[in-house]
């Protein structure tokens, strides 16, 4: 999200749009706050720890100890918003933490400090981070089975502005707005780990509408989104394609450059990719918010492995490293998430193959346990080992 187009609004203005009688939307959202703070049981409320995201001018805080919340973290990318609610709030003082950061370019940051929060709430945020930074966000949070709860705004008319004679503060805003269905929002959590719990509308004056939707984290399933120190690997949705051609195109730049001819660049473009890989398939490692790395990983090959039968192994094709980030573990964190992920579902080996003649390829799957077991000329012209791994220490 770009800084300049939120530093230009002022906290005064911003409140005399929101609380406008013909938008009242600051006063529905201090309802739903209220709504959102009583999802935690009433016993666990006073060690709990939430996380408000977009955190403006702290509505809604005013409930912080009437409902017995232990601990709120705001979060927003404008200073003046924060000393605002800082202000407001000032015996608030042992219970708020405020940080200034911008989910996206500060996204690891983000993540560590949102890890211990029991609710993370997110109203009217993903339209401006964009549906694919949100889920990378809370899906790169160790699941302890926290609550998200996000509100969406509906607009019948097509028209995403409400009337209040200030409107035009958010001219610049309203360009870089990504509206979402909350189908498309469900969906995309659940490749995150997160379960769908409940919908609540809320009508607002002027026509349009609030939909709260509110997600709770898996515990017992393998989470497709991973986060160990600096590194993010996460499930690809299908807004990720772009990434996934730009990153394979890449290595066949640089395989190209090299004389190390594989790949020829029509084999990278989604429509042959499709052929062979759903995007559920491909993983994608992450450094801050840019895509760095990404791999396949599927649960047949019989092209390849045509004597083992499907779910006995998992298979790791497509690894690739963007050449400004290779030699700093990506292609390491992708092979530990690959073996958490058979971990998880109770498989006893990855497989992978090669070209046998890339030594320094070789030597990196080596070192992280595999083991050759054959060595073919593939279709009369592909020179190719065949690796398996039965060692899963990351």
């Amino acid at each position: 999200m770009n800084e300049n187009i939120w530093h230009d609004i002022t906290p005064h203005d911003y409140d005399a749009h929101m609380s406008h009688p013909s938008v009242g939307q600051t006063q529905m959202l201090n309802k739903i706050i209220k709504e959102q703070f009583e999802l935690i049981p009433v016993g666990k409320r006073p060690e709990a720890c939430v996380a408000i995201l977009g955190i403006t001018n702290g509505n809604g805080l005013e409930h912080v100890h009437s409902c017995g919340i232990g601990h709120v973290l705001g979060i927003d990318i404008h200073p003046l918003f924060l000393e605002e609610c800082k202000n407001r709030y000032a015996d608030l003082s042992e219970k708020l933490s405020l940080f200034q950061l911008d989910l996206v370019a500060d996204m690891p940051e983000a993540i560590d400090v949102l890890s211990p929060c029991d609710l993370i709430i997110a109203n009217l945020l993903i339209e401006h981070i964009h549906l694919d930074n949100f889920t990378k966000l809370v899906g790169g949070l160790p699941r302890h089975g926290q609550i998200v709860s996000c509100v969406i705004q509906v607009n019948p008319n097509g028209v995403i502005r409400s009337e209040s004679g200030m409107e035009h503060i958010f001219d610049t805003v309203v360009t870089q707005v990504e509206e979402e269905n909350e189908n498309n929002i469900q969906s995309a959590m659940e490749l995150c780990g997160y379960l769908f719990k409940n919908k609540t509308p809320y009508d607002l004056p002027n026509g349009k509408q609030f939909v709260r939707l509110d997600f709770i984290a898996e515990t017992e399933c393998f989470c497709p989104f991973r986060k160990r120190g600096d590194f993010v690997v996460r499930q690809a949705i299908e807004s990720d394609i772009p990434d996934i051609e730009s990153i394979l195109s890449d290595a066949v730049q640089w395989m190209d450059e090299n004389e190390l001819h594989l790949w020829e660049i029509e084999d990278v473009k989604w429509d042959s990719l499709s052929k062979h890989y759903a995007v559920g398939d491909f993983y994608i490692a992450y450094s801050g918010a840019a895509p760095a790395a990404c791999m396949a990983l599927i649960d047949y090959d019989p092209g390849f492995w045509p004597d083992v039968p499907k779910g006995e192994s998992l298979y790791l094709h497509k690894l690739a490293v963007i050449r400004k980030y290779a030699d700093k573990g990506f292609s390491r964190e992708l092979i530990a998430f690959a073996k958490a992920k058979a971990i998880s579902l109770k498989i006893q080996s990855l497989r992978l193959d090669c070209h046998r003649n890339r030594d320094k390829l070789r030597a990196v799957y080596e070192k992280q346990g595999f083991v050759c077991v054959e060595e073919k000329t593939l279709f009369g012209r592909f020179e190719t080992a065949f690796y398996v791994c039965n060692d899963f220490r990351t």
